[in-house]
């Protein structure tokens, strides 16, 4: 599916014929509008109306909710105020019913959209900050988040078992495993620095995303705003090209308060569900005409009778007669002293100390300490189909006879993960539950933990709907929460195995050792993208720590430009906050025989400065293309947000990469 998101459109008729030129290009198959149609611009009747010869699938914007009377006017600054009084009365009944229609969230298998946040669509809250993305992420199960609201365009991104990254770029492949946001910006104001509209392109078929950037007539644009008076120049015309925006000219809803909405169905509309919410607020009355009229606000007698100004006062009052009270109880107690010493009563307040000191106990020599006892908090634990989080297309959770499984489990991209509490470090023996039928010949099942790697051969059980239990082998896991890793092997089967479960089991033999993985130096967090991947290949192998036999191992993931032949091509690492660099190591992905894949013909490496251009590393130590190795390069030092690597591909041939580890 190939979506196209505008955001915020603000009743910008030159920007939206920009966007909508530029979109017809793109070959999608619908389009998505997250809200905000109307408000701030001079043309919402017409905006309206030709945006919806192109989309049919609408979520509710702020603005919007407010023209039609879903939102109180009090809570917006008085620039959007005024805007939303006058787009009111130029809209006619007919659209303002079905401004009324629209959700405030729409939402397929994996994708969300909504205006601003999911936590609480109806709060209409900014998502700005990572920690704000984290919480969008906590408040759904879903892999991709669409979202607009702040008119700045920006991909956060997720990585399994990582931190939220606000990705500086504008163009990515979807990682294996990773959760995205992406607010798409505006459409008609833009605040991000620039006076281009913005929208979103999204392909879920190729797991890629785009943000684009469309000039527009400004001054034309500019001409038509300034014949209303009502309506104030926008940001981006007052302030053109500035880096920043300051956030409290561009916030249209104050930060106090919001009117709260409840959940009211779910229905059906072109691909997507449509959650639909009401709102307690008043319908904003029409006249014969079709034109809105201003709704006498009415104060609530509940609502005043516990106004914030009359809470501070009991709160100011309840401090005084507090301390009136203790003032009064002292002058009792002193009254009541006095009277009794005038009588010759004496009273004396023991705080538990003795008035002389005691006599020492004798001192014998201390006893040896007790031998430590060894305690084995090793337990067994399961971790079984229904918990895991699944990756890729078309595997599922699938149910057989009562019993849940993992099926449908495509060989290439698809895996399983599961986030548990290991009870004790050390050596466990691992079983599986398993079935599959004998097409395809054996499997070969790969489990990371860390540093740790099991793999293993498993023959058929004659059928995909019977299940047996073998025993892989052992592997060492540390204590704690941890994430543990399925996979298959790389194998000529078009699918790989029916799962219901594993079993780890301490290992309680005392003939073998328990080994620990080895010491590695600790490589960077980065988010991988590329001038070009291979569709059935993917950018996350390059730093997903599954080690190579040899740079022709079919067992694990790869990367790779195939069929780009003789091309100059690049990868990129981008960092969540600067680093210091200073070695990297790539292993060379290369086929032997038919294969027309083969290391390259020369690569270097460049880093990002702070002004955002790229430049050569400096005192490289040499860029080797060794295979069925790691050539490592060293270099001086930078201090950076991002790295690439640009390969020149020899004649004839591809070229790829099985693991690409950046170090300090």
């Amino acid at each position: 599916m190939r979506y196209a998101i505008v955001s915020d459109l603000h009743a910008n008729w030159q920007a939206w014929c920009a966007v909508r030129d530029d979109l017809l290009q793109q070959g999608v198959d619908a389009v998505v509008c997250l809200g905000d149609v109307v408000g701030y611009g001079p043309n919402p009747k017409q905006v309206l109306k030709d945006l919806r010869q192109y989309c049919d699938n609408f979520v509710l914007g702020n603005h919007d909710a407010a023209v039609v009377g879903k939102l109180d006017l009090e809570i917006f600054n008085d620039t959007a105020r005024r805007s939303v009084e006058w787009t009111r009365a130029q809209l006619d009944k007919t659209l303002l019913d079905e401004i009324q229609q629209w959700p405030l969230l729409l939402e397929d298998e994996q994708i969300v959209f909504v205006h601003a946040e999911t936590v609480a669509p109806d709060a209409f809250g900014y998502v700005e900050q990572a920690e704000d993305v984290r919480v969008c992420f906590e408040a759904t199960d879903k892999r991709f988040i669409f979202l607009g609201h702040t008119h700045r365009p920006v991909i956060s991104v997720l990585p399994l078992g990582g931190k939220v990254i606000l990705s500086p770029l504008t163009r990515l492949t979807f990682a294996d495993g990773a959760r995205y946001l992406v607010n798409t910006g505006s459409v008609g104001d833009p605040r991000d620095g620039t006076d281009k509209a913005s929208y979103c392109l999204c392909d879920t078929t190729a797991d890629r995303v785009e943000l684009r950037q469309v000039a527009f007539d400004t001054a034309a644009f500019l001409r038509e705003l300034k014949r209303h008076p009502q309506l104030d120049i926008p940001w981006f015309l007052r302030k053109r090209g500035g880096a920043k925006v300051r956030l409290e000219l561009d916030h249209a809803i104050k930060a106090e308060e919001v009117t709260k909405i409840q959940r009211r169905e779910t229905v059906n509309r072109s691909h997507l569900k449509a959650v639909h919410y009401t709102l307690p607020t008043t319908p904003v009355p029409m006249t014969a005409a079709g034109e809105t009229e201003e709704a006498e606000p009415s104060a609530s007698p509940a609502a005043e009778a516990v106004s914030p100004e009359s809470v501070s006062r009991f709160a100011q009052k309840r401090w005084i007669v507090l301390f009136a009270l203790i003032l009064a109880l002292a002058g009792v107690v002193a009254v009541t002293a006095y009277y009794l010493k005038k009588r010759g009563i004496r009273i004396s307040f023991s705080l538990g100390w003795p008035k002389t000191k005691p006599t020492p106990l004798p001192v014998s020599p201390p006893s040896p300490p007790p031998a430590p006892v060894i305690v084995d908090k090793r337990a067994p634990f399961e971790l079984l189909a229904k918990d895991a989080r699944l990756t890729g297309s078309p595997i599922k959770l699938e149910d057989w006879e009562g019993i849940p499984n993992i099926g449908y489990w495509a060989c290439a991209d698809n895996y399983a993960t599961w986030t548990t509490t290991v009870p004790g470090e050390g050596e466990y023996v691992v079983t599986l539950e398993y079935g599959f039928d004998p097409a395809g010949g054996d499997r070969e099942i790969v489990i990371l933990c860390g540093e740790s790697r099991l793999e293993a051969t498993l023959k058929t059980t004659g059928h995909w709907k019977r299940f047996q239990t073998v025993t892989l082998g052992h592997m060492y896991l540390p204590a704690g929460t941890v994430t543990i890793t399925v996979r298959a092997g790389r194998t000529n089967a078009h699918h790989f195995i029916n799962l219901r479960q594993l079993t780890f089991t301490p290992f309680k033999g005392e003939s073998k050792p328990l080994v620990r993985p080895p010491p590695r130096t600790q490589a960077l967090p980065w988010l991988a993208s590329a001038s070009y991947c291979a569709p059935n290949d993917t950018m996350s192998a390059m730093n997903d720590n599954i080690e190579p036999s040899n740079s022709n191992d079919q067992r694990v993931p790869r990367f790779t430009w195939w069929p780009h032949f003789g091309t100059k091509e690049w990868v990129q690492a981008d960092f969540m906050k600067p680093f210091s660099i200073s070695k990297v190591s790539v292993y060379w992905y290369a086929e032997t025989g038919r294969g027309k894949c083969r290391v390259p013909q020369s690569w270097r490496l460049l880093y990002r400065k702070e002004d955002g251009q790229w430049a050569p590393v400096e005192g490289a130590s040499g860029y080797g293309t060794s295979p069925d190795t790691y050539n490592t390069v060293t270099f001086r030092p930078v201090t950076t947000t991002g790295l690439r690597l640009e390969a020149q591909l020899q004649p004839n041939y591809s070229a790829g990469i099985l693991e690409l580890k950046i170090e300090p």
